[in-house]
């Protein structure tokens, strides 16, 4: 289910970090639904508590938002909503799936959201990002930049490179989406695929990426979590450009934003507040124990980041064909 992106949500995402919680109460207010958002790791803090700011203006809710990185604090934070009685505690990113899984069960009139997640049980619902759609927005980026002139780092090979962390079944949206969304625009662009074989070796990561350059790669989209970074920085070392994956990277990753032509961002503030929109107006869409609710481009829960840097040298034509590509398939 499609769900507009209401206005103070916008505005919200302007707030800076901690202004969303700096004037709210220390305890839930009587006449609100208290809602908890836990996240684990770094999934853009400022977009979070712009959510909590817009559901708490929308909507007749109380938000608390808990942030770590300790990973051996998830179950007793998640106790604690569960024993305070909170309607729905949403777990933001993979870490929260274990933790998830162990305290549910002792709280079963509390609603658990595993976003990003794969946790399934009587009383968890499972909210996914699609994450095909995005990557193939990278895909049509790509091979329209790469055909193009505008940086001199850019060659008349006609080649783009995806650099991926592992070959499983949950990065395969992201190369299949890429590689798709390439092959969809005129121009004959291959696409070259390498695996690092790990979310952390970097350097791995650079020398496959090295190699595609080498071989005439000019764009190259890393989905390899911390080995990323070796992606980025290869592009930045042997001249080619980036685009990142998650969260925008121009700002996670400082440093290679001279190659940072974009990243496919996955907005968990946008998805908590359409889990909180969703359970407040039982629309059915979380289905506890059931297949996950995926939430994408319509939604704007998924995304191709700003150009940056780019902005003012990227030709209007190729900005307008990755608009269009966007909107061929998120219309019926």
């Amino acid at each position: 289910m499609a769900v507009l992106l209401p206005a103070i949500l916008t505005v919200a995402l302007l707030v800076p970090v901690g202004l969303a919680s700096a004037a709210k109460p220390l305890t839930p207010r009587k006449d609100a639904t208290s809602v908890a958002i836990v996240t684990a790791g770094d999934w853009g803090t400022e977009f979070i508590e712009g959510a909590e700011l817009a559901a708490e203006t929308d909507l007749p809710v109380w938000v608390d938002t808990v942030f770590t990185d300790d990973l051996a604090k998830l179950p007793s934070i998640l106790e604690r909503f569960g024993r305070r009685s909170f309607p729905l505690v949403i777990g933001n990113g993979y870490l929260t799936e274990a933790p998830l899984l162990d305290v549910a069960p002792s709280y079963p009139n509390t609603l658990f959201v595993a976003v990003d997640g794969n946790a399934s049980a009587p009383n968890i619902a499972t909210v996914g990002f699609d994450a095909y759609s995005g990557s193939y927005l990278a895909g049509v980026l790509a091979a329209h930049v790469t055909q193009s002139d505008f940086d001199t780092r850019l060659n008349t090979d006609l080649k783009v490179g995806f650099v991926g962390g592992m070959d499983i079944s949950v990065l395969v949206p992201f190369s299949s989406g890429f590689v798709d969304g390439a092959s969809s625009v005129p121009g004959g662009v291959s696409t070259t695929v390498d695996w690092v074989g790990s979310f952390t070796d970097p350097d791995v990561a650079y020398d496959l990426a090295a190699a595609q350059i080498a071989d005439g790669v000019d764009v190259i989209y890393g989905a390899a979590g911390g080995s990323g970074l070796g992606v980025a920085r290869a592009c930045s070392d042997l001249g080619a450009l980036f685009i990142g994956v998650d969260n925008d990277e121009y700002y996670t990753n400082p440093g290679f934003e001279n190659v940072m032509l974009s990243s496919v961002v996955k907005d968990f503030g946008r998805a908590d507040y359409l889990v909180i929109d969703a359970f407040m107006g039982d629309t059915g869409d979380l289905v506890p124990g059931g297949d996950p609710w995926v939430v994408g481009l319509a939604e704007d829960a998924v995304r191709l980041a700003p150009y940056h840097d780019f902005d003012a040298s990227l030709p209007q034509p190729i900005k307008d064909a990755v608009i269009q590509a966007r909107l061929d398939l998120i219309t019926p």
